[in-house]
Parts: structure tokens; sequence; C-alpha cells
């Protein structure tokens, strides 16, 4: 036995290996099935002492769709906002599941996340060949706000004034800045700054994370 292809330039006898296996015998095995493949020709040759060679009529192979394979991209936006689209193949049509009961079925779409946290987002890509899903896990996090406290806001010249970082957990960085003050930038978190120079001095505060930044003075 030996089962033959015209991929449209002639039938060529199919080599064994991870696609085609059994080449060898009456029933051939197909182990991906793709898009490309579609109209491709099987025939089977059998040759035997009695008979000679005797070859079958071609078999069509005629693919009407491919199993979808669901995907999707998410942005995170400001206030709890993200953004998702969809990135699947072979889908016909898509449902999104936002959890408790919210669902979506347009292509790209957003949902507004009440708090922080992490929540599971699952797409389902949907064809004749039925139905596949993927689901991820989204980070959400909010703008961060600044805040800060100091162990005193008077005193006599030189004072050593500490700062005390209250800005929200969400705060991935800080940027101090102290007019009249030494040092008169700081980035840490509780910096300490000295004033030699009486009068009243403005301190500024900038919390920032991923999704923009928030200022105090």
């Amino acid at each position: 036995y030996q089962w033959q292809i015209d991929r449209g330039n002639g039938f060529e006898n199919l080599p064994e290996g991870e696609l085609f296996m059994n080449v060898n015998t009456p029933t051939l095995s197909i182990s991906t099935v793709t898009l490309e493949m579609d109209g491709n020709q099987f025939r089977l040759l059998v040759r035997s002492e009695c008979l000679g060679e005797t070859i079958s009529a071609p078999i069509p192979l005629i693919i009407e769709s491919q199993a979808t394979i669901p995907d999707f991209d998410f942005e995170l936006q400001p206030g709890g906002v993200v953004i998702f689209t969809n990135a699947s193949d072979f889908a016909e049509r898509i449902s999104w599941d936002f959890g408790a009961g919210v669902a979506s079925t347009t292509n790209s779409t957003s949902f507004t996340f009440p708090e922080e946290g992490e929540y599971e987002v699952t797409l389902t890509a949907i064809n004749d060949c039925g139905e596949n899903s993927i689901t991820k896990t989204i980070t959400v996090v909010f703008e961060p706000t600044a805040a800060f406290d100091a162990n005193s806001t008077e005193g006599c010249a030189p004072l050593v004034i500490n700062f005390e970082n209250q800005s929200s957990e969400n705060t991935t960085s800080f940027e101090w800045v102290f007019p009249d003050g030494t040092p008169a930038t700081s980035t840490d978190a509780n910096p300490s700054v000295t004033y030699e120079v009486g009068g009243a001095h403005d301190v500024i505060l900038i919390a920032t994370n991923e999704l923009g930044s928030d200022t105090i003075t």
C-alpha cells in the first residue's frame, strides 16, 4: 500500500512522518488538518502479485473551517477601565465573560472594574467546528493618591524635618521637591530635609505608577 497526495502539481508518494502516518496501510492518518490543505486530493496505490497495480479514485479533502484559536489583548486605563481586543484566529463570533454574570459579544470592548485586584476574564471563540476558550488573569491598578505628613511644621533654623510618605499603596515611585531645603529633591519614600533659612517653604510630593501620577503641595 502507498498513499499519495496531489497538492495541485500531480500525485506523489506520501512519506511517513509526524503529519501523515500509516502511509503504507489501507488507512491513512493525518495528525493535523489545516486550511492550507483544503482541496488536496489523496489516493491509494495498491500493488499485488495477482492484480499488479491498482489505484483508487481520488479522494478530495474539503475543509469548511478550522478550529478556533482564542486569544485577546488588553490595556489598562485610569479609573479601573480595561480595554479588551479580540485577537482570535478563525472565529466567526466571540463571547466575553467578565465574571459576576457580565458578558459581551463585541469584537473590542471595555469593562470597568470596581476596585484594584486580580480578575479572571474569559474569551470564547466560536465557529462551525465548535468553540474554544482562553482565560487570562487581569491585575487592575488605579491611579495613585499622593499624601504625606511631617514630624514638625515649624521651628528654629536650622530645622530638620522628617517627612512620612502616606501615599496610596499602589504608588511605585516618589519624587519630592523641597525649595530652599537640603536636599532640594529626593526619591526616598520618607526623606529628611534640613532648612537653614527661616520662612515658609513649600513641599511637593509626586506619586507615580503605571497609570499616571498625583501631586500634592
